[in-house]
């Protein structure tokens, strides 16, 4: 939970003992809380911000000031509640309250884990289009394969950036991606409104750190039916360590993958029977192979960037998890570009590396 959540919290439970337990003849102590609460909730509310988890927490300790901040006025002073009544309902507002909290220590507001590495780290985001391949998840045969790319890179962040959000930070484009990833887990949509909050240790399109000598690549996928937003602390933390990390979406086998126009994609099922999971398969080597292509090019200056001159090709590695895991194997074993793959498979994490 984050600061003022737990001092909300602790207020709340403050002003229910002080209504059960404190004589109303003790106005500074009730008039301490009342205000102090208060602050408190407003802080939470506008700084750290709005979540679903405390909604009871939020009502009850609005209606605990109102009822401590008036308790001595006429009307409340006259207002008497049976011991079996008072106490019941204090029993049932105290099990709320706990429940409260409890789905928010457990369905928390997330920052990714601090690095480890010495450097700072700068991200990037690229729309890619394949002109030479035909999308094949799609039923408008115009379609070309698009890709959206991240690349992380190590920064000295001389702008001062704020840290960057993990999910889109525009309002619109926010809601977009959490329907798609709310359907896809067939979840309301208000659920998942609080990764909004959550931040990753990466600071958006900052320049890159210059070097005499280039920076090494890593290439990451990920698993099937999840987002390149899943290895953003990988990536973050190889950068910085002092590589160039370039996570990739691979369309249509994500939970959702936004483009710059706004569109969204979800998961399209395709890999119920051996010859569809190898078509599957083929398609994300050459998604991985397509975007060495571009990497290329950013090095070349054939695109424009910042990174000309910046990377390392005679440094390539690939990794992944699960089926990206598969695609990084299969993209080291066919493309000689790749000197080094690095593999996890299944959730206990086991690792294989393969050196060419």
């Amino acid at each position: 939970m984050r600061l003022f959540e737990i001092l909300l919290v602790l207020s709340c439970f403050a002003l229910l003992i002080d209504l059960l337990f404190i004589k109303r003849s003790a106005k500074k102590i009730g008039l301490g809380l009342g205000i102090g609460s208060s602050v408190i909730l407003l802080v939470q509310l506008f700084v750290e911000g709005y979540r679903w988890q405390l909604l009871v927490v939020y009502i009850m300790t609005a209606l605990f000031i109102i009822i401590v901040l008036f308790r001595h006025s006429e009307k409340m002073m006259n207002l008497k509640i049976g011991k079996f009544l008072k106490y019941s309902l204090s029993s049932l507002i105290v099990i709320l309250l706990v429940g409260s909290t409890v789905l928010s220590v457990y369905l928390p507001v997330f920052d990714l884990p601090k690095l480890d590495g010495p450097e700072k780290v700068g991200t990037q985001t690229f729309h890619l289009t394949d002109q030479n391949r035909d999308e094949i998840f799609t039923e408008d045969q115009s379609d070309k394969r698009e890709l959206m790319v991240q690349v992380w890179y190590p920064t000295e962040n001389s702008n001062n950036k704020k840290r960057d959000t993990l999910f889109p930070n525009n309002k619109e484009m926010f809601k977009k991606y959490i329907q798609s990833f709310s359907a896809s887990l067939k979840l309301p949509e208000f659920v998942l409104d609080y990764w909004k909050y959550s931040r990753t240790n990466s600071y958006e399109n900052v320049e890159i750190i210059p070097s005499a000598t280039p920076y090494p690549v890593v290439l990451l996928s990920h698993g099937m039916g999840t987002s390149r937003v899943l290895q953003a602390s990988q990536a973050e933390n190889l950068a910085s360590h002092g590589f160039i990390v370039v996570t990739i979406d691979h369309t249509y086998s994500t939970f959702a993958t936004l483009f710059p126009d706004g569109r969204v994609t979800d998961y399209k099922k395709s890999t119920t029977t051996l010859d569809e999971r190898t078509k599957t398969g083929s398609i994300w080597t050459k998604d991985v192979e397509f975007v060495i292509d571009q990497i290329e090019k950013l090095n070349s200056g054939e695109i424009e960037s910042q990174f000309k001159g910046k990377i390392d090709l005679d440094h390539i590695g690939a990794m992944g998890h699960s089926f990206g895991g598969a695609t990084a194997f299969n993209a080291t074993y066919l493309d000689q570009r790749i000197k080094a793959g690095l593999i996890w498979m299944g959730h206990y994490m086991k690792w294989k590396i393969e050196m060419i």
